[in-house]
């Protein structure tokens, strides 16, 4: 984990990626209990490089980690935060909506998830607009200040040019 979390802070995201699967693999071929952290890093380090790539692909990889952050510790708010922010990158607001409905039944009155619903609520409204930091995914940080207000910003602002864009192509 400690090799992704490097490789992740020298925005390498496939090193990162790598780093964490072999992580993970350690730890099913060693048989011991998985570590919702290792998915929760590698779903970030998926949804950096699916922001760079603008690939729908590679954000579900990032839902999919989440997810199993999620069954492994259903009640870290950093789990439900990762899969909700996936989903608003990928433009995906009403999935990210149920992801947020449902993490804040887990997680009630989690002052990021709380901020992430506001950022979420505006997105869906279209407004805001995606700065330099925001629109490249700046919002994903693979430990601490999984939540702070330029987190739930950028993915809002991500997720409303995403949806923006959309937009022009259905036109």
């Amino acid at each position: 984990r400690l090799e992704g979390n490097r490789a992740y802070g020298e925005e390498d995201w496939n090193a990162a990626i790598s780093a964490y699967t072999e992580a993970i693999n350690v730890l099913v071929g060693d048989g011991r209990p998985l570590d919702q952290r290792i998915y929760a890093n590698r779903s970030a380090a998926y949804v950096k490089k699916a922001v760079e790539n603008d690939s729908a692909l590679t954000f579900e990889y990032a839902v999919e980690d989440a997810d199993k952050a999620i069954e492994l510790a259903p009640d870290w708010p950093k789990a439900h935060h990762r899969k909700v922010n996936a989903l608003m990158l990928a433009g995906k607001l009403d999935a990210a909506q149920d992801a947020l409905d449902a993490a804040l039944e887990r997680c009630p009155l989690e002052p990021d998830l709380m901020r992430l619903a506001e950022d979420l609520r505006k997105a869906k409204g279209g407004g805001g607009g995606a700065s330099a930091a925001s629109a490249s995914g700046a919002a994903v940080a693979p430990m601490g200040g999984y939540g702070d207000r330029a987190s739930a910003a950028g993915a809002a602002a991500g997720a409303a040019k995403v949806a923006k864009r959309r937009q022009r192509h259905e036109v």
